[in-house]
């Protein structure tokens, strides 16, 4: 059974007082029945506590139920104000919160959201350990991710220098690229090969000039913005094709026409020839 200290005599020495026996020895301020190595029991108009160094409060609990460390500071209702920093695994903190020597331990909020380091690396996790939850990342004007020029990857641990890396598909209601353009077709200088050779290109490679073979995107993949170029690209020279091929065919249609007019003229004059003939005939 504990000893309650206002059973106890006490010990004085050198700027000190003590109670011995100090290992069962329980102090009670407020209270005849102490429960604990010191036992506060303050009326409600009184604060329990308060600790002060040189006449300045460094603890202060607060009859509200709050607790101040560190600065006369009034504490918050039934809060904990902290001035300066906390340190955890450190004594020497330089934030407001550190934690160091975290391992897979980390931090848990709720039993279920983690942030720890990935074994000894200097990778670290936010994880959600539940099966069927979610995390959300809100902000109520632009949301940045990684600002110092890094890359960033989705289901996949490695960006291959780009600066979004996904494995999987992606959905979109609308994705703008700035690339160049391929107007440069209808310049004047611009040398549109002809359909011969064109023919003779697809025959050889199976698939147009400049595009690259299925093969080719198969193992190395498209690049979005150089497709859409390289399509209109050869959009631009079909409608030149197109053109050409109009006016072709404009120029035969004139021809067809002449060659009416004189196929008229023709049998007109054969027609004519054919009286002639039966008028010497009857003669």
């Amino acid at each position: 059974m504990h000893n309650s200290v206002f059973a106890q005599s006490w010990t004085t020495g050198t700027n000190k007082i003590y109670s011995n026996p100090y290992s069962t020895t329980l102090i009670g301020i407020g209270t005849t029945a102490p429960n604990s190595r010191l036992h506060i029991n303050a009326s409600t108009d009184l604060d329990p506590f308060r600790a002060q160094v040189n006449g300045s409060t460094r603890f202060w609990v607060y009859k509200n139920g709050g607790v101040s460390i560190g600065n006369y500071t009034t504490p918050p209702e039934r809060g904990l104000y902290l001035y300066g920093n906390l340190g955890l695994g450190t004594n020497n903190p330089t934030y407001k919160i550190q934690l160091t020597g975290l391992n897979n331990d980390g931090i848990n909020l709720d039993s279920n959201l983690t942030l720890r380091r990935s074994g000894t690396s200097n990778n670290y996790v936010l994880e959600n350990t539940t099966s069927d939850g979610k995390i959300y990342i809100r902000s109520q004007t632009d949301l940045i991710l990684n600002d110092l020029g890094n890359n960033v990857c989705i289901g996949s641990t490695a960006s291959d220098g780009y600066k979004l890396s996904v494995n999987g598909n992606i959905r979109a209601k609308e994705v703008k690229v700035y690339t160049g353009w391929a107007d440069f077709v209808f310049n004047e200088d611009y040398k549109l090969p002809s359909l011969e050779k064109v023919e003779e290109y697809i025959k050889s490679h199976g698939h147009l000039p400049d595009v690259p073979s299925a093969e080719k995107v198969e193992k190395e993949g498209i690049n979005i913005g150089e497709s859409e170029s390289l399509l209109l690209q050869k959009i631009e020279e079909l409608t030149l094709y197109t053109i050409n091929q109009q006016k072709l065919i404009k120029s035969q249609a004139k021809e067809i026409e002449v060659l009416k007019e004189e196929q008229e003229d023709v049998k007109k004059l054969i027609e004519r020839i054919s009286d002639l003939e039966g008028l010497s005939r009857g003669n």
